[in-house]
Parts: structure tokens; C-alpha cells; sequence
């Protein structure tokens, strides 16, 4: 075999550039390795000689990075404030929605309606009634203060009469307390006033009664139709999530469920007792309504207290001298407004942590003044 019949079996240059190639890769591998190596050891020297004096610019980088922290933060603050508002925003005007639609349907607004007058009504006679006790009262005092002036005069023109004869002072003591009884011709004139009047008051008013029953009957005959009574029933399920939102005990929630309200329909339609159940139902959205009115006056009133509360942590943060202000209405708010801390938990403790603030700093100078003496 000849020299070109064994390169040309073997492969021979092909085998050689092979191993030159491998080789060099080695070779400029461990060339790198080595530039690395000596790179990073110098890289390390420098870190060594410059870290407590860094560059310029990376003392302003992690200034920046400072600062953005303190950006985020207050951003963070500032959306936890915004949502502290806009969550109470929000049920007040799912409330309200839940409140308007509920009225939207013409013949149960009109039960609505005729429902309030009925509760007015009722007010106004109890008021009425109290009233005329009142002026009743008021009368007798006026009667018996003025008895007992002329009974005063009386008794000093008896000290002066002392020559009189017993019989003459028995006499007179027995016209004086027949003076001291009001029932005499003036007081009776005055309570006849007093209960003609109350009379004629009390007959206005039934009459106004009288025809609100009429108008309750002709608005429960208006809702015995398949379109109320579903948008009825419709309502008060609406309302049974307003109420949700306000009432947090579920005890209190006494309102039908859905599922019983039906069961009851159905029963009193086999019974023929329709007019009864819409009545019935109708009575309870008004009472549902009325609590979700009451509640929707609470929440803003909270939004009221809100604003006042924010504005005095901003002055008493300025002046110490504010923090009794602050305490004052803190203890105004936990009573008038006993949710508050519940729908403006970032608010009430940020008050909470100025009040606690102030009482350290006070307790810390009173120290300072003990020790001193």
C-alpha cells in the first residue's frame, strides 16, 4: 500500500486538522479561563479599594431607588385611601339603587305611599295624644300656683286679724282651701277649651285615617296581578342585599327568604287568602325599605364625620394643641357613628396613632420635669 492509498483509506490530513482544531479550542479556552480569572481578581481589588466610595452615579442610582420606595409607598397609602372611600361610595349607592328600583313599579309605589301616610298618621295621633295630656298638666300647675299665691296673701292678712274669733278663722281656712282646688268656674272654662279642641283634632285625623285605610285597600287590589306581585317578590330579594351590606348580624335579618316568600303565596293563592299574602309583602318592603333608608343616612353621615376626622388629623399632625379636639370628636364618632372604624379603618387609625403619639410625648416631658426637680 503506498503512502497516497493509506491517506486515501485513513483519512490522514483529515485526522491531523482534526487534532490542530481541538487543540486551539483548548488552548483559547483555557486563554479565557484565564483573562476571566484575571479580570474578576482585578474586578474584586477595585470593589475592595472603592466600596465605601462608590461611583457618583451609583450613589445617585440607589438614591433613586430610594426615593422611588418612598413614592410607592405614599402611592400605596394614597390607594388604600381611595379604596377606604370608594367602598363606602359604593354600598351607599347600591342602597340607593336597591331603594329607587323597589319604587319603580307604579302600584307598588303607590302602596309605598299610602303606607308612609299611614305611618305619619300614627305618629300625629300619638302626638296629638300626648299633646293634651301635656296642656292638661300644664293647666292644673297654672291653676294650683296661682291658689297658692292668694292662699299666701291670704294667710298674712290672717296674721294681722288676730282679735278675730276662732269660729271666724275656721271659716276662712275652710274658704281658703276650697280656693286651693282648682275645679272652680276658670279652670273648668280652660279645660273645656282645652278638650274641644283635642276634639276636633282628633276627628280630622281619623278621618284622614279612615280614608288611608280606603286607599291601602284600592292599592292592594292594584297589586293582586301576576306583573306586581313578581316584581314584588323581585324587590324584596333586591332589598335582602341592600339590607346585607348594612345589618352585620344575621339574627337581625328576619326578613322571608325567597323560597319562603313563595311558599307562602302559593299557600295563600290555593286558600284564596291573595290579597292578604301581597299585603303582607308589601308591608315587609316597606319595613326593608325604612331600615335601608336608615342605614343609608347612617353611611353619610360617616362620610360627613369622614371629612371632619381627616382635616383634624392634618391640623393636630401641626399643632399638638388640636389632639384634644381630636379626642373629643373620636369619642362623638365611636357613638354617633359606631361602623365608622369598620368603613374607614386607615383613617380611624391613623387618629388613634396621633392621640398615642401626643400621650407618650406628654407622659415622655412629665418624666423629664419629675427628674429635673
Amino acid at each position: 500500500m503506498t503512502i497516497n492509498d493509506f491517506e486515501l483509506e485513513f483519512g490522514v490530513n483529515d485526522f491531523e486538522f482534526e487534532i490542530d482544531t481541538s487543540t486551539q479550542t483548548q488552548v483559547n479556552e483555557q486563554v479565557n479561563e484565564f483573562q476571566a480569572k484575571t479580570k474578576q481578581e482585578e474586578m474584586e481589588e477595585e470593589l475592595k479599594k472603592n466600596i465605601d466610595n462608590l461611583p457618583k452615579y451609583a450613589t445617585e442610582a440607589l438614591n433613586a431607588l430610594d426615593e422611588k420606595e418612598k413614592i410607592d409607598k405614599a402611592m400605596d397609602e394614597k390607594i388604600e385611601i381611595l379604596s377606604e372611600i370608594r367602598t363606602p361610595h359604593e354600598k351607599r349607592n347600591f342602597i340607593e339603587e336597591r331603594i329607587n328600583e323597589a319604587k319603580s313599579d307604579e302600584n307598588i309605589k303607590e302602596a309605598l305611599n299610602v303606607l308612609d301616610e299611614k305611618e305619619k298618621l300614627d305618629k300625629d295621633m300619638d302626638a296629638l295624644q300626648k299633646r293634651h295630656e301635656q296642656e292638661k298638666e300644664n293647666l292644673k300647675k297654672e291653676f294650683e300656683n296661682k291658689d297658692g299665691k292668694d292662699k299666701q296673701t291670704q294667710d298674712s292678712d290672717n296674721s294681722k286679724e288676730k282679735e278675730k274669733t276662732v269660729e271666724n278663722s275656721n271659716a276662712k281656712n275652710s274658704n281658703q282651701e276650697q280656693q286651693s282646688t282648682p275645679k272652680d268656674e276658670d279652670y273648668e272654662r280652660a279645660l273645656k277649651e282645652i278638650e274641644d279642641r283635642h276634639a276636633k283634632e282628633l276627628e280630622d285625623l281619623q278621618k284622614r285615617q279612615d280614608k288611608n285605610i280606603d286607599d291601602f285597600t284600592k292599592a292592594i287590589n292594584n297589586l293582586a296581578n301576576a306583573t306586581s306581585i313578581a316584581k314584588l317578590l323581585e324587590s324584596l330579594k333586591e332589598m335582602d342585599k341592600a339590607l346585607a351590606l348594612i345589618i352585620t348580624n344575621n339574627k337581625e335579618l328576619v326578613s322571608l327568604t325567597d323560597e319562603q316568600r313563595l311558599e307562602k303565596l302559593e299557600l295563600a293563592l290555593k286558600q284564596n287568602n291573595s290579597k292578604e299574602a301581597v299585603e303582607e309583602l308589601i308591608k315587609d318592603l316597606h319595613k326593608n325599605i325604612k331600615t335601608a333608608q336608615k342605614g343609608l343616612d347612617e353611611l353619610e353621615l360617616e362620610k360627613q364625620n369622614y371629612v371632619k376626622l381627616d382635616r383634624l388629623n392634618q391640623k393636630a399632625n401641626k399643632d399638638p394643641r388640636e389632639v384634644e379636639n381630636l379626642k373629643k370628636f373620636m369619642e362623638k364618632l365611636d357613638k354617633e357613628t359606631p361602623n365608622f372604624k369598620e368603613h374607614y379603618p386607615k383613617t380611624y387609625e391613623k387618629s388613634q396613632k396621633i392621640i398615642e403619639k401626643h400621650k407618650n410625648q406628654e407622659h415622655t416631658k412629665e418624666k423629664s420635669q419629675g427628674m429635673q426637680r
